[in-house]
């Protein structure tokens, strides 16, 4: 039996979906934040509402990603899509250590502009960037 890599495309939409939904989380964080203080969008100040606005999503990013991947081995876009984060080397599931290191890689990913996600439109195993820092693979399941 050969193992199936998820591909360009199915990881492409199980990040969207992720986008999705971590962009809808901040906003309503950032959005929470700034009622409690009593202030709108604008009173806040539109560059700093956007600087709260990023920073929450980059950390929830790093939690929803770390903590999904150790402990399911994938995300809501993943699981919709069919999808499993592995051990490249073990096809066992990931550890925290590389689920964190997998999480802060994919940030590299996002700073090579999306060079780090094509990568795996070009790999023979479907791995980015992010998944060769942290020798992991994605499975197209079911």
């Amino acid at each position: 039996m050969s193992t199936l890599y998820a591909g360009f495309w199915r990881r492409a939409v199980a990040l969207w979906i992720d986008s999705a939904v971590l962009s809808a989380a901040s906003n309503l964080f950032v959005l929470g934040l700034l009622s409690w203080h009593g202030l709108s969008v604008s009173q806040a100040g539109g560059m700093q509402a956007q600087l709260l606005g990023v920073g929450a999503y980059a950390c929830f990013a790093f939690l929803y990603y770390s903590v999904a991947h150790y402990q399911w081995g994938f995300t809501l876009g993943k699981r919709l899509l069919r999808v499993r984060v592995v051990d490249a080397r073990t096809g066992e599931r990931i550890s925290a250590t590389q689920s964190m290191g997998r999480s802060v890689a994919s940030a590299f990913s996002w700073l090579t502009f999306g060079i780090g996600f094509l990568m795996a439109a070009f790999d023979s195993r479907k791995r980015t960037l992010h998944d060769r820092v942290a020798f992991t693979v994605c499975l197209k399941i079911g």
